[in-house]
This record gives C-alpha cells, structure tokens and sequence, in this order.
C-alpha cells in the first residue's frame, strides 16, 4: 500500500474510532441517568426515550441497558418488567430490517417516482391481479412475498395497499412522532380500528396497553 493510501486508512480509523467513542459515551450518559431512575418511573422515561428519534441510543447501548435493569434488585416487580418490555419492543424493530425497508420507500420523493417493491408473482399472475385493480394487484404481491418468504417485500406491499399492520404503525409513531406519521404514512385503517381515529393525538405507551391491541398480540 502506497504511503497516501496507508495515511488515507489511518485517518478513516481514526474518524471511525472517534464514532464509536462518542457513542459509546452517549450510550453510557443514557445508562448513568437510568441508574439513578427509581423503579416508580423507570419506564416512562424510557418510553419517552425510545419515543425520541434523536436520542441516538445504539443497538449495543440498548442491549447493555437491558442488562442494567434486568440486574436490579427488584427486577421481578411489575414497573420494571413493563420497562423490560419497552426495550426489549425497541431491540425488536430497531434489528428488523423490513422497518428500515419501509422508512427507505418512505423517505424516497414521491415526484420522483418510487420503485416497486420486488415481485414474486409470475407473469401471468401479475397480469391478472393487474386487472383486478391496484389494490388487488399489491394484495396478491404482497401475500406472494410472504409466501416466498421475503418479510420486506411483503410489508411493502402492504403499505401500498394501505393496510399496514397495527406493530409496524406503532413503531413507526415511536420512532418518528407524530407530524412525520401524517406526512409519510396514510395508510394506517389498521390502526384506526384498533385504537381509533384520533390514534396520533394519544402517546406511544397508552397504544402499547390498549386493550385491543395487547389482544392481538
């Protein structure tokens, strides 16, 4: 490796290094204040927390958390299980890939003509979805990527029929707020028929526990 190209890679693990660190120490400041949470509160501010799209908590920094309040001393109590759920509900969406998927689609100009999502019908098949009509048409894309077992594909299509399921609008509504959701996400008739329609003007948390909800799931 020539000397520039040696230096070009030292300085990309230093910028990396210097990531990583400041992760670290805002994962940890994020840890040091729920040490000193009482049990009482502990999963409202974490439900404020995962509700924050710009909290910047990491994957492993949530992971270490978990382990935090796991260890306390009265972790078989009913406040810390509800904040063990939370976080465990955040590890949860923040791995699946098929969120990510949809917030791409979402975040891609609308003008500027978005892509499909990947089809697992043949030729023949999508012709005569097609002639179904459009929402006939994402149905049975939709139930084919499930099919073939591609979860992305499938949420995808979903969305474009305008029946999202209840989870993946919840996770949206904590990751992003509430003005996001009624710019990018119409399709939300799941939601409405579980929680109702003023379902963006209640917080995360109250949806979570809503009777309806914890019934199907």
């Amino acid at each position: 490796m020539s000397g520039q190209g040696a230096s070009h890679l030292s300085e990309t693990r230093r910028l990396v290094a210097q990531v990583y660190a400041a992760e670290d120490a805002h994962d940890q400041a994020i840890r040091d204040r729920l040490a000193a949470t009482p049990s009482s509160k502990l999963d409202s501010v974490l439900d404020a927390l995962m509700s924050d799209s710009d909290n910047g908590l990491s994957l492993l920094g949530a992971q270490r958390l978990l382990a935090d309040v796991l260890n306390r001393p009265d972790a078989e109590t009913l406040k810390v299980q509800e904040a063990v759920q939370t976080l465990l509900d955040f590890l949860t969406w923040e791995k699946s890939s098929r969120i990510k998927a949809l917030e791409s689609l979402l975040n891609t100009p609308k003008d500027g003509g978005r892509p499909l999502p990947k089809s697992y019908l043949g030729d023949d098949a999508r012709r005569a979805a097609q002639a179904e009509g459009a929402v006939h048409w994402y149905e049975q894309e939709s139930d084919a990527a499930e099919e073939a077992g591609d979860e992305e594909a499938a949420l995808l299509w979903s969305y474009l029929t305008g029946n999202l399921p209840a989870d993946v609008l919840l996770s949206l509504y904590r990751r992003h707020g509430t003005e996001w959701m009624r710019a990018n996400v119409p399709a939300d008739w799941e939601a409405r028929r579980i929680w109702g329609h003023d379902w963006l003007d209640r917080s995360p948390k109250e949806l979570l526990n809503h009777p309806a909800y914890s019934s199907e799931n």
